[in-house]
């Protein structure tokens, strides 16, 4: 751990007064990943039943109907990116009538939100034929998984204030378990029913939507135990109160729009001007990628119930100190996944799909991961802009980065013979942007100075490059693995080369350990 000075007598992050606190969040992130293994083992074993069975084009409407209700998410999102925040910011400050307010309207406006988005969802399911490219075998299959995401969906937005209990509390490991539970009864579910039944591309929607179904009782359930001053009465509801919220977030959603447009469209785009092939290849690449972002993204969310405690606490330096831990912890994440799947990634993917372009779908993942994974380090910068309210530049800039992709992947599908890589390497290009504004605009939010974060963002490409060089060199000497006992000896004997000397760089580059001695 860095060490980031002293300030009024008290030691700040990374000192023996935050052990407790290190604890924390050291459990929060063993839950979290224990979470992440569950849903990412069930996923894996979907995948290939559902290429071998229904075909890989049929895979892509999957990715595309979890893309859909990500549009629907672009109106709901304004209300629910604030609303754990100010449930939270009232509830630690001792102002529980506030803080029951917030809750209380919240929760209605969810009902109302959910109610809402019956409409377009299904004016889209029932014009889905003439809007995307569905073979006419596969429609009435494609309508039916999408109804099943939107139903999905609407749960999920439902369970936003009981959420927040958890968070209040600092104990995420408590979520992840019932978000581990989850991932049981949509893996249970979803096999059930392909065992039984005739193979149909729906039943992933149907498995989802009984998962959050469990997400919504089991979360209302915790938050009642956790925080039980918090009620929902109709008394407490006010319209006001989902105005501040609202208006708070009205800049997020906008944002949302522009993460559409940066990744979201990329799906439709290409079913809309390749074929289903190149769809289905795309949308392995990117689940791949996604399943390894979530460990990034719950890396990154067990910092937060610190770090709003911090915030709240007006402790900047040690806030400050504390983000840059956090984004040297998620780097050295970041570069061990990106290398491992490049030592790696090739045999994987010829045993886990036999008989389809591994070498398209190496070369695919290769350059979404490189796209997601290298600037995903400063993910927990992100935080900062919610806690103080300063969302207006990064939407903006994230608005500009998704209009570029969606003209620049169209000119070169259109007149360029990049086929599929022309959706993927756009994307690449423009999420590397984020190495630039999340460290100067977070810092300038925090009122610290512009400079404060690039110190552990250099050690992350310091990092991320070495781990990359040295991933080649491995990947040459390493010999191919033809089957799943070779590929686990592979990958172990990969790991732990790789993991020394990412951890052996970041604390060289950190000023921790010089010619092998410690300080």
């Amino acid at each position: 751990m860095e060490k980031f000075g002293k300030r009024a007598g008290k030691r700040v992050w990374g000192v023996r007064e935050e052990a407790g606190v290190r604890q924390a969040i050291i459990k929060n992130m063993a839950w979290s990943m224990l979470a992440v293994l569950v849903n990412s083992c069930m996923k894996l074993l979907l995948t290939p039943y559902v290429i071998r069975n229904i075909g890989v084009g049929a895979y892509g409407y999957v990715s595309l109907a979890v893309t859909f209700t990500s549009y629907i998410d672009i109106i709901s999102v304004s209300l629910n990116a604030f609303a754990g925040r100010f449930i939270s910011m009232a509830y630690h400050g001792g102002d529980l009538e506030r803080a029951n307010r917030y809750y209380s309207s919240t929760i209605m406006a969810d009902l109302l939100l959910s109610a809402a988005a019956l409409i377009p969802g299904a004016l889209v399911i029932a014009c889905l034929g003439p809007v995307l490219n569905v073979p006419d075998a596969l429609t009435g299959d494609v309508r039916l998984l999408f109804a099943m995401m939107l139903l999905k969906y609407m749960l999920t937005i439902m369970r936003t204030a009981f959420d927040t209990a958890a968070f209040i509390a600092d104990r995420l490991d408590l979520a992840e378990k019932k978000q581990s539970i989850s991932c049981l009864i949509q893996a249970g579910v979803l096999f059930a029913a392909c065992g039984i039944l005739p193979p149909h591309v729906w039943y992933v929607g149907a498995a989802a939507a009984a998962a959050a179904l469990y997400l919504l009782a089991a979360n209302y359930r915790l938050c009642r135990r956790l925080t039980p001053k918090l009620s929902c009465t109709r008394g407490a509801w006010s319209f006001a109160a989902v105005k501040e919220i609202a208006a708070a977030g009205i800049w997020t959603s906008l944002n949302n729009l522009g993460n559409v447009l940066n990744s979201g469209l990329d799906l439709l785009i290409t079913d809309l001007m390749l074929d289903a092939a190149a769809l289905g290849g795309i949308s392995v690449a990117k689940n791949l990628v996604m399943l390894c972002s979530v460990i990034v993204m719950k890396l990154s969310d067990a910092f937060r119930p610190r770090m709003l405690q911090l915030y709240a606490e007006k402790r900047m330096e040690t806030f400050a100190g504390l983000c840059q831990t956090a984004i040297g912890i998620v780097g050295i994440i970041c570069s061990f996944i990106t290398g491992m799947f490049y030592i790696c990634g090739y045999d994987f993917l010829a045993l886990w799909l036999p008989g389809q372009d591994t070498e398209f779908l190496f070369k695919a993942s290769m350059i979404v991961f490189l796209g997601d994974m290298a600037p995903a380090a400063v993910k927990p910068l992100y935080y900062v802009y919610t806690l103080t309210k300063r969302v207006k530049a990064p939407c903006m800039i994230t608005l500009l980065m998704g209009s570029a992709n969606v003209i620049a992947m169209y000119l070169l599908i259109r007149f360029t013979d990049l086929g599929p890589y022309a959706v993927i390497l756009t994307t690449l290009a423009v999420n590397l942007i984020h190495f630039m504004d999340a460290p100067l605009y977070s810092a300038h939010c925090l009122g610290v100075p512009l400079t404060s974060f690039y110190p552990a963002v250099l050690r992350h490409l310091l990092g991320m490059g070495c781990g990359f060089l040295a991933a080649g060199g491995l990947k040459h000497i390493m010999p191919e693995a033809g089957s799943w006992v070779g590929l686990a000896a592979k990958g172990a004997v990969s790991g732990v080369l790789l993991a020394s000397l990412l951890a052996a760089v970041w604390l060289w580059s950190a000023g921790i350990w010089k010619g092998g001695e410690h300080r």
